[in-house]
């Protein structure tokens, strides 16, 4: 699939996929790049970047930061075609979609595996006041 030129450099095939996971929690956005048999080639986080606290939740330039550095890898790579996998719910989804197609990335698909509850354990009583 791929063919090392030098230790460090990995040579892009044509036929070559990345797998981009974006997990996104109430807390942090982390973003994980791998290739098709699942190695990781680079994970980067709101928090690895510098952010704590509150400016890492739901900031924006947060959020944009670590894409631009994940991005900034791909371009590196000379990747020009990934798979988005999204998990959670947050304002990342479309900060991501936006700065993909900025950078001429082409998206060969869009999966949303974030996990859903089909009934499971019953839920605390209902407060009244």
């Amino acid at each position: 699939m791929f063919r090392l030129k030098n230790k460090k450099d990995l040579v892009k095939d044509k036929d070559f996929v990345f797998l981009l996971y974006i997990k996104s929690s109430f807390n942090n956005t982390r973003v994980s790049l791998t290739n098709i048999k699942g190695n990781l080639v680079v994970v980067k986080s709101c928090s690895l970047m510098g952010f704590k606290g509150k400016k890492k939740r739901n900031s924006a330039i947060a959020i944009r930061s670590t894409i631009n550095f994940v991005l900034n890898i791909l371009k590196q790579r000379k990747i020009d075609t990934v798979f988005l996998f999204f998990n959670g719910f947050n304002q990342s989804r479309h900060f991501i979609k936006s700065s993909l197609r900025q950078a001429d990335i082409k998206l060969l698909g869009i999966k949303d595996i974030t996990p859903i509850a089909h009934n499971g354990c019953r839920k605390r009583k209902r407060r009244r006041v």
